[in-house]
């Protein structure tokens, strides 16, 4: 069961994309086959392991790159092949704030320079009217007028951070992918930043991605969850359910829940087998079945906007149910 575009601002429907591998003439698949909805008014939150494709995901959405193939659909027109020129009236809705706020300044340019730019570019506001407009930016993200001259250097990481969201703000996009937009501050800060984030959005309506490796912060911010492993989309559900009643076998071992009895893979640091044929984590799972290895599983519903792909998830979906290690039998 895919999910169903009706109530979606973005619908992604079998997005794949490969980037050059080595050696020459070889590809490196960096998603594959993603299907999945970021609503209206909801901040979708996306975790997994270094290396999963999260941010691979984010920037195909934004259209930083361009997919192998599949879809990107926004407004009823899909942008996953668009040109440059065909995407400009998208740009102004899709904004992305980075993991790293310093690297994301040019350092040469005042905060108000950098504030001013997407409101000057999108012709949003005349130049009489910049001083007031970020002003109203600055205080929206907690921070007084007087940044507006200062430089990044001169800003600590959770205020330029704050710069970046008023940034992403400046256009009133309808959706906002943020990656990892916290890993770099320190934990003092952390938890106002993350505040501002719920604030806004509650405030704003406006959709996010939360690109996280961090499953408390995925826990505290965000409505939904979506499980990448190597590029594949294993889990997606209401955040609560996913943390309480996780189903695919990957995201039980990243909350912790797997039983350690069926648990031989190790630190889940080590996870770096995958199989190109069934499913994509029957090297590493403990609960895999020969069936596993036959056939690749697709997301479905097991509860009410809860999907797993995993053949064996309807074993343990009913409240109290363990996954237990089966033997291995033909299909």
């Amino acid at each position: 069961m895919k999910p169903t575009p009706s109530a979606a601002l973005v619908a992604i429907r079998d997005l794949s994309l490969s980037f050059p591998g080595k050696p020459a003439g070889t590809w490196f698949k960096a998603l594959d086959e993603v299907s999945l909805d970021i609503r209206p008014r909801e901040i979708l939150g996306l975790v997994g392991e270094s290396g999963s494709g999260k941010t691979t995901l984010g920037k195909a959405i934004l259209r930083l790159h361009r997919p192998s193939s599949g879809s990107i659909t926004i407004d009823g027109r899909d942008i996953a092949q668009l040109g440059e020129r065909q995407l400009k009236p998208f740009r102004r809705d899709l904004q992305m704030i980075f993991q790293d706020p310093a690297a994301s300044f040019n350092p040469r340019r005042t905060i108000g320079q950098a504030l001013s730019q997407p409101l000057l570019t999108q012709r949003l506001a005349r130049r009489a009217e910049l001083p007031e407009r970020i002003e109203t930016l600055l205080r929206r993200v907690g921070l007084p007028a007087r940044f507006s001259s200062s430089f990044p250097h001169e800003l600590s990481g959770g205020q330029l951070q704050r710069v970046a969201i008023a940034r992403a703000l400046a256009l009133a996009p309808a959706l906002i992918v943020a990656d990892e937009a916290v890993s770099k501050l320190d934990v003092s800060v952390r938890a106002g930043v993350l505040n501002l984030f719920k604030d806004i959005q509650a405030e704003t309506g406006l959709s996010m991605l939360f690109i996280t490796h961090d499953l408390e912060v995925a826990r505290f911010l965000c409505h939904r969850i979506g499980v990448l492993y190597h590029g594949r989309l294993v889990e997606i559900g209401p955040a609560a359910e996913v943390f309480s009643r996780p189903l695919h076998p990957y995201t039980k071992l990243l909350l912790g829940t797997l039983d350690a009895a069926d648990d031989d893979s190790g630190d889940i640091r080590r996870m770096q087998s995958v199989s190109n044929s069934g499913c994509r984590y029957l090297n590493t799972c403990p609960l895999a079945i020969d069936l596993c290895r036959e056939r690749r599983p697709e997301l479905e519903a097991l509860r009410t906007g809860h999907l797993v792909a995993c053949h064996r998830a309807g074993e343990w979906a009913a409240p109290g149910a363990v996954p237990r290690r089966a033997e291995q039998t033909s299909a």
